[in-house]
C-alpha cells in the first residue's frame, strides 16, 4: 500500500501496522478496499491488516442490495468483480404491509437499474479477497484476545487464531468491523445503547416451483411481526420471522412445527411455498438488535458497521450502510495519516446523525401497519422509541488488557 505493492494473505499477523482493521465483514472490507484507493499515489509506505475469524466457510444470513449499492461498489473499485460473481438479480419488492392486498415497488425504473439477492459467504469473501488483492493484508482464522494503549499513541493488539496460538501487533489506528459484538470497542471502555431487540428465525428453502418465488423480496406483516422471503439463488430461497423474544417464545416459534405452522397461515407467502422444503440444517435463529455504540471512536479508533449502528431489518439496510461507513471510515483515517485533522469527531458526528435518521426511517416504517395496534409486537414498535441513557466511560475503563465478551 502506498509504495509498498500488494501483500499476500499471510497466515500470522505480528509487528507494526499504520491501520489493523478488526473483521472482514463488508465493513471491514470497505474500510480496506477505500484506503488502498486513497493510498495508492502516497509516496509513505503505510500497512494495513485486517484480522477476520472465520475462513467464509460457514452460512451468512442473506440480504437484498437496493440499486444504488451499484455506485458504492464502484467508488471502491469492486463492480466489475461483484458483477462477475453472478448474484441473483432483485427487480424490486412485493409486501403486505398496512394492508392486506399487496403492494409493489418496482426496480425497473429506478435510474440505477435493479437491485441483488446476495449470497453472504460469497459476498463478503469477495470482498475480502479483493482487499488483500489491493495491499491490505488479510490474515483469517485470528481473534481479538486484549487490547492495551500505547502511551505514545495507538494500541497494543494480542491475538489468537483456532489453534490456539498467539501473537501480538502494534496498531496506530483500530478500525473496530466486528460486527455487532463489537469486540475491540468494548475492550476501551464502549457499550451499546438499544433501540430495540428483535429475533429472526429463518430456513433456507430447495424451491420445486422457482416461479412462485419471483426475483422480488416479498415481506408480509402479521399480527405477532413480519416474514420476509428472498431469493439466494436460482433453486434457493431464504424464509424468515421477525419478532421479539416474547412473542417467539409465546408462540413456540423456534419449534420447526410451530413455526411452519404460522407460516401456512399466512396470506401470501405460505401459498407460494407449498411445493418446497426446508434443508437440512432446519431453522436458523438469529439475533436482530438495533442499538448505538456509544461512544463510537476513541483517541485512536473508530468503529465501522454493525460495530457502531445496528439497524432493525425492516430497513433493509445493513450491507448498503456497511460499505457507506466503510468508505466514511477510510477517509476520516487517511485525513488522520496525512495529518490534516487530529481526532474522529467528524466521523463521530456523521454517525450520530445516520442515527437520528434511521430511527425517522424506522418510525415511519412501522407506523405504517395499523391493523393490529393492540396486539404486543405492534404496540411496542409503535410508541416512541426511549433509548437507554448513555452509559458513563471512566479513564479507568478505557484501558483494560482482559478480554471480556460484551
Amino acid at each position: 500500500m502506498g509504495n509498498t505493492g500488494s501483500h499476500p494473505i499471510s497466515d500470522e499477523p505480528s509487528g507494526v501496522c499504520d491501520v489493523l482493521i478488526v473483521g472482514a465483514g463488508p465493513a471491514g472490507s470497505a474500510t480496506g478496499l477505500m484506503l488502498a484507493r486513497l493510498l495508492e499515489t502516497s509516496t509513505t509506505m503505510r500497512r494495513v491488516v485486517m484480522v477476520e475469524t472465520s475462513r467464509f466457510d460457514a452460512f451468512r444470513i442473506g440480504e437484498s442490495l437496493p440499486p444504488d449499492t451499484r455506485v458504492l461498489l464502484d467508488r471502491l473499485g469492486v463492480l466489475p468483480a461483484f458483477l462477475a460473481a453472478g448474484h441473483q438479480p432483485c427487480w424490486g419488492s412485493i409486501s403486505s404491509w398496512g394492508a392486506d392486498e399487496l403492494g409493489f415497488n418496482d426496480f425497473a425504473v429506478n435510474i440505477h437499474g435493479h437491485g441483488w439477492h446476495v449470497e453472504r459467504t460469497r459476498f463478503d469473501a469477495l470482498l475480502a479477497e479483493q482487499a488483500a488483492a489491493r495491499g491490505v493484508e488479510l490474515h483469517q482464522g485470528w481473534r481479538l484476545r486484549a487490547a492495551e494503549a500505547l502511551p505514545e499513541g495507538g494500541y497494543r493488539v494480542d491475538l489468537r487464531d483456532n489453534e490456539q496460538r498467539e501473537c501480538s501487533l502494534s496498531a496506530r489506528w483500530v478500525v473496530d468491523a466486528s460486527g455487532q459484538a463489537g469486540i475491540f470497542a468494548h475492550e476501551m471502555g464502549a457499550r451499546r445503547v438499544y433501540d430495540d431487540r428483535l429475533i429472526s428465525i429463518a430456513g433456507v428453502f430447495e424451491l420445486r416451483d422457482s416461479t412462485l418465488i419471483d426475483q422480488r423480496t416479498l415481506l408480509e406483516a402479521v399480527p405477532y411481526g413480519w416474514w420476509y422471503c428472498a431469493r439466494l439463488n436460482a433453486h434457493q430461497a431464504i424464509v424468515s420471522i421477525t419478532t421479539d423474544s416474547g412473542t417467539a417464545r409465546l408462540r413456540a416459534l423456534a419449534s420447526i412445527g410451530s413455526w411452519f405452522g404460522h407460516l401456512a397461515q399466512t396470506r401470501h407467502l405460505g401459498d407460494r411455498l407449498h411445493s418446497s422444503t426446508v434443508t437440512a440444517e432446519g431453522l436458523r435463529p438469529w439475533a436482530a438488535p438495533s442499538f448505538r455504540l456509544d461512544p463510537c471512536v476513541g483517541k485512536d479508533w473508530l468503529a465501522v458497521g454493525d460495530s457502531a449502528i445496528s439497524y432493525d431489518p425492516i430497513t433493509a439496510q445493513g450491507i448498503h450502510k456497511a460499505l457507506e461507513m466503510g468508505i466514511a471510515a477510510a477517509h476520516a483515517i487517511e485525513q488522520r495519516l496525512s495529518g490534516a485533522i487530529a481526532d474522529f469527531s467528524g466521523y463521530e458526528r456523521s454517525i450520530e446523525e445516520r442515527h437520528a435518521a434511521y430511527l425517522d426511517l424506522r418510525r415511519l416504517l412501522y407506523a405504517r401497519e395499523q391493523r393490529w395496534p393492540e396486539q404486543p409486537f405492534w404496540k411496542a414498535r409503535q410508541k416512541p422509541m426511549v433509548p437507554q441513557p448513555r452509559p458513563t466511560v471512566t479513564p479507568a475503563s478505557i484501558i483494560r488488557s482482559n478480554y471480556r465478551p460484551g
